[in-house]
């Protein structure tokens, strides 16, 4: 029997947004009417908090918005390259994804293990601002190995952790997403994968006016 493994962070009215937004928080209200109960709940938040996917129009003009991004693109076998031995503001580099390298092959989704999310997810700011971040040789890395999408469970641009960045700063979003790899950001427990090979889902919100959606993570295992 198949088993399914969440492997999306979870959001309430604690969770703050990257220096980006300033730590903006997660706002959350409910409208409610009797004289039973009936509730309905509007939110309020960056959409790059929490497990989300980045697409093109992230960082290009003429981009394309979220909602052109095809399903199958986030859907599909996966592997985990276990980076686990980084520390905080340290590189995840050619060098060490080389070394953790999975019997990655083409049109696979790739995950990026480091436990970052893991073990400071909710420590708010520093879950962004000590961070590892991936270097621009790691992003030629994977071009390399064909991916159809990166997954993440790190704050992966270096300079998406300062709040005085320009948009020139995001080169590994834009060596990626430059080559049409969708990005998913900020998911958690894949130590919990233990199968070399599984099925990755990140299903997201169809947004058509935005450059990125929530999703929600998950791996089947066999």
């Amino acid at each position: 029997m198949s088993r399914v493994v969440d492997l999306s962070v979870g959001v309430d009215t604690g969770t703050k947004a990257p220096p980006a937004a300033k730590g903006a928080p997660v706002r959350i209200e409910h409208h409610r009417r009797g004289p039973g109960f009936w509730q309905v709940s509007t939110m309020h938040a960056l959409l790059h908090t929490g497990s989300h996917v980045d697409s093109t129009w992230h960082v290009f003009e003429d981009g394309d918005p979220i909602a052109a991004t095809p399903l199958d693109k986030v859907i599909g076998d996966a592997v985990i390259l276990d980076c686990s031995d980084v520390g905080p503001r340290e590189p995840v580099d050619a060098d060490r994804l080389e070394r953790a390298d999975a019997d990655v092959r083409d049109n696979d989704i790739m995950v990026i293990r480091t436990d970052w999310t893991d073990k400071r997810w909710g420590d708010f700011p520093a879950f962004y601002t000590e961070s590892p971040y991936l270097t621009v040789d790691a992003a030629d890395w994977i071009l390399q190995r064909s991916p159809k999408a990166v997954v993440f469970d790190f704050f992966e641009e270096y300079s998406a952790a300062l709040e005085d960045f320009t948009s020139e700063d995001f080169v590994v979003h834009q060596r990626l997403l430059g080559e049409d790899l969708p990005l998913v950001e900020q998911a958690i427990n894949l130590g919990a994968v233990d199968e070399k090979r599984f099925t990755l889902f990140a299903p997201f919100f169809k947004l058509d006016e935005a450059e990125a959606a929530p999703c929600r993570v998950f791996a089947v295992l066999d």
